[in-house]
């Protein structure tokens, strides 16, 4: 028997384990959560796009405005899907940051010693359990996942006592002066509370179910709130620090304290409601197609723009938002193709037979 969840679609309780999945074929689908999540990875490389290449007042209020929504809504989209599933963790989480972490490397290293000399190797270090850059993603995903039975709940109510205590652990990392990023430490207890939250969602709609049962009032709200949400960010993008939304920070750092995580957090729900309220229900084509496959354009995107980096194309594009944001199109789409699919799903330790 087929169990629906708020929006009356098929729930995805036997669905894929995590928002980054390259998923097999399936008889059912939550092109929701598909669409959202194409959305969402194009503003993951549009982001990063912007970081790299971007020079103007433009580019550095949509950077801000992205980072205020794109990974904890990706994480909680991930909770979502998520399961308990140690030999998944070992057998193709852990192989595929192992691979990258050392392909980053690399490319690092390849892109440094051409004009600096061989001096710089004293600078740059192979950390093995320190995530470079987008890595930090997958040591979460394994560390959550594994997590999970400690935090498993079988009411709202167990389910608001284990939010409390992420929350807490939220919280309490703040303290911690050590920036160096260890397992990605700092990130991991920060999305914490975003990732259960999505985790609990599957069963008990705590996000979704909020706002009345009207959908027109619902989006009227969502589109409200949007319009809210942009121009006040883009108001006040320069005086907003962007690494206030990296859960990288510990308190008195570019003033961030407890309570300006607490903001982040807040606003981090509220942009998430606004998307399970707005993101089309409906198979929409090339939407479900990027969202089925947002793993590898997550991988590989990162080495697409440390190789793009050695070009001319941050001069060429440097000041040019519409390009940027074409450029981001142009990978994602691409990086989203099933032949890349398979490439990084191949990447797994062997099964035992």
């Amino acid at each position: 028997m087929k169990t629906y969840n708020a929006y009356g679609t098929v729930a995805a309780s036997d669905l894929s384990e995590a928002a980054h999945s390259v998923s097999d074929s399936l008889p059912e689908r939550e092109y929701r959560y598909d669409n959202l999540k194409a959305f969402l990875i194009f503003c993951v490389v549009l982001g990063h796009v912007l970081k790299r290449f971007g020079m103007s007042e433009g580019a550095d209020a949509l950077y801000l405005l992205i980072f205020s929504f794109h990974m904890p809504a990706f994480l909680f989209v991930s909770g979502y899907f998520a399961k308990y599933n140690p030999k998944r963790v070992i057998g193709k989480l852990l192989p595929l940051y192992l691979v990258f972490q050392c392909v980053q490397f690399l490319l690092d290293l390849l892109m440094m010693v051409p004009g600096q000399g061989w001096q710089v190797l004293e600078e740059i270090h192979f950390q093995l359990f320190t995530p470079r850059w987008t890595l930090w993603y997958l040591m979460a995903l394994m560390i959550y996942q594994l997590l999970l039975p400690l935090f498993e709940a079988r009411s709202r109510a167990q389910a608001g006592r284990c939010l409390a205590v992420a929350a807490a652990l939220g919280l309490f990392i703040g303290c911690n002066p050590d920036t160096d990023n260890f397992m990605a430490l700092a990130r991991v207890f920060h999305f914490l509370p975003i990732f259960l939250l999505g985790y609990y969602e599957r069963r008990w709609h705590l996000l979704s179910g909020l706002g009345g049962a009207r959908p027109a009032l619902r989006r009227a709200a969502a589109i409200f709130l949007t319009a809210v949400l942009c121009t006040g960010l883009f108001l006040f993008h320069r005086v907003l620090p962007a690494s206030w939304f990296y859960g990288t920070e510990s308190y008195g750092t570019d003033g961030f304290t407890w309570f300006v995580r607490l903001g982040v957090w807040l606003l981090a729900l509220v942009w998430i409601w606004i998307f399970l309220v707005l993101t089309p229900g409906r198979r929409l084509g090339v939407l479900e197609s990027v969202g089925r496959n947002t793993l590898p354009v997550y991988l590989l995107h990162t080495v697409m723009l440390i190789g793009l980096s050695a070009t001319m194309l941050p001069v060429w594009l440097g000041g040019n938002l519409p390009a940027l944001v074409v450029l981001a199109l142009l990978i994602t789409y691409v990086l989203s193709r099933d032949c890349f699919a398979r490439a990084v799903n191949g990447i797994r330790f062997p099964k035992k037979r």
